[in-house]
């Protein structure tokens, strides 16, 4: 009996043994590591570093320039046992760039590893460095600014910046300029137009700089870079008129009162003037005239210049635009060209440098070149805008170059009373062209004048040549729609025998069988 409770107290001393074996073994735990840090330091600085372990440890830094102070001097490797503890570190200038460089320590703990602190040691000095969009650098820094739109330039630093201060006339697209260490930034600026400021260049001299700095604007982390700007160029320019539009303007015979159709089909009017801001390269611009002149429906053009005497007269000081009496129909442009453009060209303006040919139409024509579109101030025809005037009265135009050709009062009572007309009108015959057969068209513009009437037998007309009446044919005249499909008069000589300085043509237009209006046609000239 005495042995067998010996035996039970030993199997019972075994289990207690080997259950607290298997209790140990269960509670063990792998070491809980420091949490990660970001240690920011420039040479010389002795910055610490503090953590907390449940075990023995070991760290290591992987640079030689990041150490750690010891009692038995600077280590790249130390260890320690379990606790709280605040270390020490040396930064040295070993290795030194113009950029950031980083270290890694690294804890190690019985079989686990880990990077416990990143140190990132400041360079040895910081610049910021402005490009050309070709990637050139520029001299001390310069920012040049061109004008019109937006020019782009490369920002480079080797910390992390943003533009800080800059002046209120710069704009820059998407308001900011920031960018990391190392990495190249493109922005974008211009000038903020005022209709002034434009017209004259900013030098260094002038003392305008855009400053760039860190977030926490250090001093040695700022920057002012000079901001320079080119001007206008003497081939730029900027012409604001009264309308958005410089075409279509008209002006009454006593050149009092200018008017236009806008786009929506109202009617805009200014009385004595029209008035412009032209913005130009130290406000120097020259006013060229072009007097576009239509004989017979065929045009050419004569070309004025500053001093010249001209019908229409620009006030620079003023920037306003007159226009002389005038007694009969005229069309002009006034352009303003740039001091650099009209150097270029003034020695070949009289001899038609602004023109091109244009044979759209089967016939040569002189036409403004599409580049000197832009500087036209304002095109205008000179007449008057009441519709009972003798030369908008009745509308005639070349077939081939739809100019106009204006009708004048005719005044001769007798004829007039022969064909039974009170109210008549004359106009030139076009002279021929070679290989081509144009006409006139005439657009009588009398009351129930109309497709509709013409078809029932309502309208109709009288051609009289040297005392026959012509028949309606191709080579006499026949009646249809014009270019605006409005019943018109084509009129073609007659081709067999309307001589050079012959005899005139009558051509009576009739409604209901009446009489109302006569046209004089004198013949060609050539």
């Amino acid at each position: 009996m005495k042995s067998l409770r010996k035996l039970l107290s030993m199997v019972l001393v075994v289990a207690v043994a080997l259950g607290a074996i298997s209790c140990s073994e269960s509670e063990e735990v792998t070491p809980q590591l420091p949490d990660m840090k970001t240690i920011k330091c420039s040479a010389g600085d002795r910055p610490e570093l503090v953590f907390t372990t449940q075990n023995n440890w070991r760290l290591s830094s992987d640079a030689v320039w990041c150490k750690f102070k010891t009692s038995g001097g600077d280590l790249q490797d130390i260890s320690g046992r379990a606790g709280t503890h605040k270390i020490t570190l040396v930064i040295g200038n070993e290795q030194i760039k113009d950029r950031v460089t980083t270290a890694n320590i690294t804890i190690i703990m019985g079989s686990n590893k880990a990077v416990i602190a990143t140190v990132e040691r400041e360079p040895d000095h910081y610049y910021l460095k402005v490009y050309d969009i070709t990637g050139t650098p520029t001299t001390d820094k310069v920012i040049k600014i061109s004008y019109g739109g937006y020019t782009p330039v490369l920002i480079e630093a080797n910390f992390d910046f943003a533009a800080v201060e800059y002046p209120d006339w710069i704009d820059i697209r998407e308001g900011s300029i920031s960018g990391v260490a190392g990495e190249q930034v493109e922005a974008y600026l211009r000038i903020v137009p005022n209709g002034d400021r434009e017209r004259f260049p900013i030098k260094k001299e002038d003392g305008h700089v855009i400053t760039f700095s860190d977030i926490n604007r250090s001093e040695d982390k700022t920057f002012s870079c000079p901001i320079i700007y080119s001007g206008m160029g003497d081939y730029e320019i900027v012409i604001e008129g009264p309308t958005e539009n410089e075409f279509g303007w008209e002006v009454t015979p006593d050149g009092k009162s200018f008017s236009q159709i806008t786009a929506d089909g109202s009617e805009v009017t200014f009385e004595n003037e029209l008035l412009y801001n032209i913005v130009a390269q130290k406000n120097v611009y020259y006013m060229v005239y072009i007097e576009n002149i239509i004989e017979r429906g065929m045009p050419s053009y004569k070309i004025y210049t500053e001093g010249d005497d001209f019908w229409m007269h620009f006030d620079k000081e003023r920037m306003a635009l007159t226009v002389d009496p005038a007694s009969k129909l005229r069309y002009g442009y006034a352009m303003a060209l740039p001091q650099g453009y009209y150097n270029f060209i003034s020695v070949d303006l009289k001899d038609d440098f602004l023109f091109e040919t244009d044979n759209s139409s089967g016939i040569d024509l002189p036409v403004l070149k599409n580049d000197y579109l832009k500087y036209i101030a304002t095109s205008l025809t000179q007449r008057s805008n009441n519709e009972a005037d003798p030369e908008t009265q009745m509308h005639i135009y070349h077939s081939i170059t739809t100019y106009d050709i204006p009708a004048t009062r005719y005044t001769d009572a007798g004829v007039k009373a022969y064909y039974g007309v009170e109210e008549a009108y004359t106009a030139p015959f076009i002279n021929s062209i070679p290989d081509r057969e144009p006409c006139i068209v005439i657009n009588p513009r009398i009351e129930g004048w109309s497709t509709a009437n013409y078809e029932n037998g309502e309208v109709g007309v009288d051609v009289w040549y040297k005392g026959e009446l012509l028949k309606m044919s191709d080579k006499e005249y026949y009646i249809g729609e014009n270019v605006d499909e409005l019943l018109s008069l084509q009129l073609y000589g007659p081709k067999s025998g309307f001589e050079i300085g012959g005899e005139n043509i009558y051509v009576v237009f009739k409604v209901g069988g009446e009489a109302k209006k006569l046209l004089v046609v004198t013949p060609p000239t050539k």
